[in-house]
Parts: C-alpha cells; sequence; structure tokens
C-alpha cells in the first residue's frame, strides 16, 4: 500500500511542477507578446502618418504639383482593397476618398461619365480595359487616362460617356472576359479600347508561361487546400499565418532582416521571379496569346456592332533620357528589363501588320525621345504621360467613330 502511495504521490508531484513551468512559460510568452505588442504600437503611432503610408513615389519628379501627391498615396492604400469577382478573380472595393473614388462595382470613377449623362444628345458610350496604368495608378480621378480622354473628345466636340474597368493586376484574357460579362447582360458600348502590354508580358515572366493571370500558383494552391485530403495541410497553413502574425515573430523577423540574415516576408524583389523557358520562345507566346485575344474580340465586335481599338503600352525601359529619379526606378527592375525588350520587339514586328482582326496602335515608343519626366515608377505614368497617351487615344477614336 505504501509504495502505491508513493507513486501516486509522485505522480502528483510531477504533474503539478509540469503545470507550474507550462504555467511560467505560457505566462512568459504572454507577457513578452504584450511587451513587443506594446511596442510595436508604440512605435506605429510616433510615426508620421506619411511615414505609415511610405510610398517611394511621392518623390516622382514628374509631379510638377506636389501638394496633393503625399494624401493621394495615403488614399491609395487605403483604397487597394480587393473582392472576388467571378471570372476575372477581382475587382477592388467600393472607396471614397479625395482623389480616389471607386463606386460599388469595383469600378474606378470618370468624372466626365456625369458631363456625358447631362448633355442634351446621346453620349458615345465607351468601355476602356486594362490594367493598373489604364486604372490610374498615380493619378487622381480626373487625370486617368479615361478622364483625359473624356475631355479631349468633348474638346473636339463629341460627347463621351467613358467607363473604366481597369483593374490592377489584369491581363488581356480578364480583361477579354470582363467585355464578355458585360455583353451577357446586353450592355452594349458603342466603342471598346483595351490598353496592355506591361501585365501580360510581366506574367509570362513571373510564372514561365504566358496566357494566365498575375499569381495564378497561389490560387492553385488555396483551391487544392480545400480538398478533403488537404485538410491537414489547411490547418498547418492556418497555424503558420497565426504564428507570422505573432509580435515576437514580427520583431524577430525585422531584426534578422536588418542584421542581414533573412529575407523579410513582402519584400522579394522582381530578380526572384526567374523564367523556367526560353525567353524567345515564351516571348513568342506572349504575343500570339494576345492577337488570340485581339481576333475574339474584333469578332465580339462584328457580332455585336460596336468598334474596337486596341493599344500596346510605354514603359521606362523604352524612354532613352531618363531623368535620376527614372532612373532609380530603372534600377530596380533591371532583372525584367531583357524579356521586356524581347517581347516588345517582337510586338513591333507582328502586330497591327498584318490583317484587320490583329491590328494593334503601338505606343511603346511614344515616350523614348522625351526629356521631361513622366514615369511615377516603371510602368505607371504621371498625369502628363496619361494626358500624352489620351491624346493618341482621342485622335483614333474621333477618326473611328467621328462627331456624334
Amino acid at each position: 500500500m505504501r509504495p502505491l502511495m508513493e507513486r501516486s504521490n509522485k505522480l502528483i508531484k510531477v504533474t503539478r511542477d509540469i503545470w507550474v513551468i507550462v504555467g511560467i512559460t505560457l505566462f512568459l510568452f504572454v507577457s513578452l507578446e504584450s511587451l513587443f505588442s506594446i511596442t510595436l504600437r508604440v512605435r506605429d503611432s510616433l510615426s508620421s502618418s506619411s511615414t505609415k503610408f511610405a510610398d517611394h513615389r511621392v518623390n516622382a519628379d514628374a509631379y510638377q504639383d506636389r501638394s496633393w501627391v503625399a494624401s493621394y498615396y495615403e488614399e491609395f492604400e487605403r483604397s487597394q482593397n480587393a473582392r472576388w469577382e467571378p471570372y476575372v478573380y477581382w475587382r477592388q472595393r467600393p472607396y471614397q476618398g479625395k482623389y480616389i473614388n471607386i463606386a460599388e462595382n469595383g469600378l474606378r470613377f470618370t468624372p466626365e461619365h456625369v458631363t456625358a449623362h447631362q448633355s442634351g444628345t446621346r453620349p458615345l458610350r465607351i468601355f476602356m480595359f486594362g490594367g493598373s496604368t489604364l486604372w490610374g495608378t498615380g493619378a487622381r480621378d480626373s487625370m486617368t487616362i479615361p478622364a483625359i480622354l473624356a475631355k479631349e473628345l468633348r474638346d473636339k466636340g463629341m460627347t463621351a460617356e467613358i467607363t473604366n474597368f481597369g483593374q490592377s493586376g489584369y491581363v488581356s484574357t480578364q480583361e477579354f472576359f470582363g467585355l464578355l460579362l458585360e455583353l451577357q447582360k446586353q450592355n452594349i458600348p458603342d466603342l471598346v479600347v483595351f490598353y496592355d502590354g506591361v501585365n501580360d508580358t510581366f506574367s509570362a515572366f513571373q510564372q514561365g508561361v504566358a496566357g494566365v493571370p498575375q499569381n495564378e500558383i497561389n490560387r492553385a494552391t488555396e483551391f487544392a487546400l480545400t480538398a478533403r485530403s488537404n485538410r491537414a495541410r489547411l490547418w498547418f497553413q492556418a497555424f503558420r499565418d497565426t504564428l507570422y502574425d505573432l509580435s515576437i515573430v514580427r520583431f524577430l523577423e525585422g531584426l534578422l532582416s536588418r542584421l542581414g540574415i533573412i529575407h523579410q516576408r513582402g519584400t522579394l524583389s522582381t530578380s526572384a521571379f526567374v523564367s523556367s523557358r526560353d525567353h524567345d520562345a515564351l516571348a513568342q507566346e506572349v504575343i500570339a496569346r494576345y492577337k488570340s485575344n485581339v481576333r475574339m474580340a474584333n469578332a465580339l465586335a462584328s457580332q455585336y456592332g460596336f468598334k474596337v481599338l486596341f493599344y500596346w503600352q510605354p514603359t521606362i525601359f523604352q524612354k532613352k533620357h531618363l531623368t535620376e529619379y527614372e532612373d532609380s526606378s530603372h534600377q530596380h527592375v533591371r532583372s525584367i528589363e531583357s524579356f521586356f525588350l524581347r517581347t516588345y520587339a517582337l510586338a513591333q514586328q507582328s502586330i497591327g501588320k498584318h490583317d484587320r482582326y490583329t491590328r494593334v496602335r503601338d505606343l511603346s515608343l511614344l515616350f523614348s525621345n522625351i526629356r521631361e519626366p513622366l514615369y511615377v515608377d516603371w510602368c505607371h505614368l504621371a498625369e502628363l504621360g496619361n494626358a500624352l497617351i489620351a491624346r493618341e487615344m482621342a485622335s483614333d477614336v474621333f477618326s473611328v467613330v467621328g462627331a456624334k
């Protein structure tokens, strides 16, 4: 009986010691987590508003009037929230600000749209599709390419109601599906404008295959995680994400990153994206896929009775005379320059030079000899650049559609 009591007492003591150790460990962990959490919050609260929403583009020399730029990029940071959208994957959430306004349907506001409705004549209905460059990254609502195009057309005596379907990151196939969805609803325009090149090329470089949306591997991974057989992986993913959100982990990650021991999450440079295929073959596939989309859009135009225009957009790689700021932006993306130049050279050779069903106007060299600062980064333009693009489009629209 006595040995049994001794074993029982030992078990109770061991259990009690384990609980004491667990309790002390848990107390220390909670204390450290609270301490680091408070430290990070104090650091953030002491940061100025401009620092919290820091964007290197606030320093772009292409902004002649800088009075609104810092506030604009604060709005830009807050407005960049996407929601799921069938067939095209994502659209932005509604947002209201002084410089950026996004409607309930996820489309950016075009000021001239209102003017068109107020006119006495039926306005020309124009749909414009593209990525963030068309959406207007770096520009106020009134100075996006669609907004300036509306003004240019008005000056030519044409009242236009322009809908900006541009979405950050969209490739041409997503834009094509966006047009299809509008036509399904019998929302038929008079003219459709596509403004492309950057995202189709970058997506191919990023993933080693042409014709798919950017970061497609993420969606494949997320879909696989929902399968019943992968529930263990889903729980592991949730645990890992929770772990990464801990203040202790964030603090240590920042410390090790500053020491150069690791690369902090979210700071991966474009040099990490490598093509798994021959660049020439991949570039040819980019152009072939794009030309297929052009043919299909032309077929829809013929069937539904609207006109269509296509534009291949410029990047900083084609601008010969770079300012100091633009050169700095250029240096950050040198890893993708070779592939972009190859793809753009193929575009210049092939698009718009065959049958009318693959005709695309190449604007990539529009800024090649301009010395003035135009870019806020390697592909997004400040408002002067948008104006130059819009003026080129206005002449085409007027000649294709005529005065209304």
